[in-house]
């Protein structure tokens, strides 16, 4: 399973470079569902890294959406929060929550 999380990572990254925005919304939306539930080990920091990124770079509201939901999944282990703090994307979430 680890294959695949890290094959979908490096496609959604790639589309994140090539702001292919279709890509974008169904790669962050089939990663945000590999991370419902008990997240798997060890693809955390990297699917963490990559919503990250869709956060700081993506304004589609429901790609958004996905991308949030998915931090709070993944938010659980101390090294994700680890993650999302060196992001600096924390001021982005709070824009979201006014």
């Amino acid at each position: 399973m680890h294959g695949v999380l890290h094959t979908l990572i490096d496609v959604l990254n790639e589309a994140l470079t090539k702001k292919d925005q279709a890509l974008i919304k169904q790669g962050t939306w089939a990663l945000a569902n590999f991370c419902k539930g008990k997240p798997p080990t060890g693809a955390t920091d990297d699917a963490t890294a990559v919503f990250c990124t869709v956060v700081k770079e993506v304004t589609d509201m429901e790609i958004l959406r996905e991308a949030i939901w998915a931090h709070n999944d993944l938010s659980n282990a101390d090294e994700t929060l680890e993650t999302i703090l060196g992001a600096d994307i924390i001021h982005i979430l709070m824009r979201y929550l006014e």
